[in-house]
């Protein structure tokens, strides 16, 4: 049946994602973000496929509301759940990969 290995069903994402820091804290934050990682995020650095995974297990791991304020998705009033990366680092570099 190889035909149909596209829609195979793919393993599991764990709750945890390898190198996932979930000590970063709650709420909304301004993380600083190397100026060679602008205009990117992980959902134009995986496949579709890949990230309607990661998308729906950190949507249920948030029992479907916003981490920052509490709200429901509300497909009614137009209102949806999106999902961030959050930046950890130590010191920014002295270097021009910071923008400065």
């Amino acid at each position: 049946m190889t035909a149909l290995q596209p829609w195979a069903a793919a393993p599991d994402v764990p709750d945890l994602l390898p190198g996932e820091d979930r000590t970063l804290g709650e709420g909304l934050f301004v993380d600083l973000v190397p100026s060679s990682c602008w205009f990117t995020n992980v959902r134009s650095c995986v496949t579709p496929r890949d990230w309607e995974r990661l998308r729906r297990m950190i949507t249920w791991r948030a029992g479907v509301r916003c981490e920052a304020c509490g709200a429901a998705e509300n497909r009614d009033a137009k209102r949806w759940l999106e999902a961030h990366e959050r930046w950890g680092t130590t010191t920014p570099p002295a270097s021009s990969a910071w923008g400065g």
